[in-house]
């Protein structure tokens, strides 16, 4: 694949991530998931190459801590799918 991770975009790809998002200033605790438009993108590909390609940042709100996973196991599996364009 030539150009970046930016620049090879697959729409067939998917990221789900969970997480729970705890407000600080009043303690409430939220889960959800993230998804690739959590992160800035439309869509996930990673171009083949050596070493590790960033393919996108989530900011975290300065009121908020986040972890990873929700409380009932079940649901916090992680799912990545990421296909060759």
């Amino acid at each position: 694949m030539a150009g970046d991770a930016a620049t090879n975009v697959n729409n067939t790809s998917t990221i789900q991530l969970p997480v729970t998002i705890k407000n600080l200033k009043t303690g409430v605790e939220r889960e959800t998931y993230l998804n690739a438009a959590s992160f800035g993108l439309t869509a996930v590909n990673v171009a083949i190459g050596t070493g590790m390609t960033v393919i996108g940042t989530y900011t975290v709100l300065a009121q908020e801590a986040l972890k990873l996973g929700h409380k009932t196991a079940a649901n916090s599996l992680v799912y990545i799918s990421l296909t060759s364009a």
